[in-house]
């Protein structure tokens, strides 16, 4: 990677108060020096604090995670403007103790760093993009005995970063941001996206680690701004498992001991094989129906006209995968005759499939996992 030029750096810290304040001033903007104790450790961080823009997320109500790396270290940067002083306070202490992370400052080099290659995700606080406020700020650099502003000002007008250092020991030391992401969910609901209810919020959360349930889609699923999207998500989560049924029949009906996930990689390698995504649902619907999921069927509006006496799994996979369809799909998108599903029934869906997903892994999980 080539040496970072200090003046790029110094010249994005400012850009946002430029944007604010609508002009460039007089003379060009830069900094103060800092402090001489603070200098050497500064400049070294400077040289060595790297960003993996894949270990970048921005969250739904403002702010960001990011997982920086440091020499053998890592450095997790979280901006959460949409909490409070308790909330916020709360939840460093839950990271420390659950998370066992140590907080440490977010300094000079982790401001320049964030302004300009987290684009667009460390902003200023509002006041502070005021036009005449911005332009009152700037404007000192139209004044001829201009000697630069004070870094600690300037770093005071932006979202505050909380800032811990996970070390190589540490269980999330290299995961994904999805992962650490999914944890800062669970101790603290107010980050994920403002449509999702607390209580369908904790059940999407308690989905992590489950069979197929990857931690970016339940990630993705918390993040969206729309009941359809969260559903995707979720599908997603479940169309992971549509090769479970036929893989049981194979091991089944042919008597082998060969392991479950090996099996299942053999046949797609050496046979090219994919279950079909329309009978591969109705069959998982068969392995997971049952009393324990009849509860989470009759609180979805889109199975009101199933008779639920007569009706087999398939005609609840129908409307499960038609749901999908009108998404992912133009021409079901364009079908006169069917009318795609609400907002409050896409709702209704992510949570009828947070139980499947959930009584699949309680039957199947030891099968699932050998």
């Amino acid at each position: 990677m080539s040496p970072r030029d200090p003046n790029a750096y110094i010249d994005a810290l400012f850009e946002p108060l430029m944007t604010a304040a609508g002009r460039r001033p007089k003379h060009r903007l830069f900094t103060q020096p800092i402090p001489k104790d603070r200098q050497k450790e500064q400049f070294k961080r400077f040289v060595n604090l790297r960003v993996d823009s894949s270990r970048v997320v921005p969250f739904p109500n403002g702010g960001f995670l990011a997982i920086l790396t440091e020499a053998t270290n890592e450095i997790v940067l979280l901006c959460a403007p949409s909490l409070n002083d308790v909330e916020k306070t709360e939840l460093i202490d839950w990271c420390s103790s659950e998370l066992e992370v140590n907080e440490i400052e977010f300094d000079e080099t982790m401001l320049l760093v964030s302004v300009k290659e987290l684009p667009n995700l460390l902003r200023l606080k509002s006041k502070y993009r005021e036009v005449e406020l911005a332009q009152d700020i700037i404007g000192l650099a139209d004044l001829d005995d201009y000697k630069g502003h004070i870094i600690y000002d300037i770093q005071s007008y932006f979202n505050d970063v909380i800032a811990f250092t996970l070390s190589p020991d540490n269980k999330f030391h290299g995961q994904g941001v999805s992962t650490v992401s999914l944890r800062l969910f669970s101790a603290q609901p107010n980050l994920i996206s403002p449509i999702i209810e607390s209580d369908i919020g904790d059940k999407i959360v308690s989905l992590q680690g489950k069979c197929g349930c990857d931690d970016s889609n339940l990630f993705q699923s918390l993040t969206a701004s729309q009941w359809r999207y969260v559903y995707l998500d979720l599908y997603r989560c479940m169309e992971s498992l549509f090769h479970f049924p036929w893989m049981q029949k194979l091991k089944s009906e042919m008597n082998l001991t060969v392991g479950f996930a090996e099996l299942r990689d053999t046949c797609r390698s050496s046979l090219e094989w994919n279950s079909k995504e329309d009978k591969s649902i109705r069959k998982l619907f068969e392995f997971v129906d049952g009393p324990d999921l009849d509860s989470a069927k009759s609180k979805v509006s889109l199975f009101s006209n199933i008779n639920a006496a007569t009706a087999t799994p398939g005609a609840y996979a129908k409307k499960v995968y038609e749901a999908r369809n009108m998404l992912v799909h133009y021409e079901d998108r364009s079908r006169s005759d069917i009318l795609p599903p609400s907002a409050n029934e896409y709702k209704e869906l992510c949570i009828f499939l947070c139980e499947l997903l959930t009584i699949f892994d309680d039957r199947y999980r030891l099968d699932y996992l050998t």
